[in-house]
């Protein structure tokens, strides 16, 4: 997805840069974090 950015940067719109950072990094780890977690699962059964 291209966003043309004809205006200044408005604050929110800086807001909405991290957030959709922060939904990267979250969506990424996570299967990360579900795997490392099923194998300490494993490891204390």
């Amino acid at each position: 997805m291209v966003k043309i950015n004809l205006l200044p940067e408005r604050p929110e719109a800086a807001i909405w840069r991290k957030l959709e950072e922060a939904v990267w990094i979250i969506w990424f780890s996570l299967p990360l974090a579900v795997f490392i977690w099923a194998k300490l699962a494993m490891n204390f059964k």
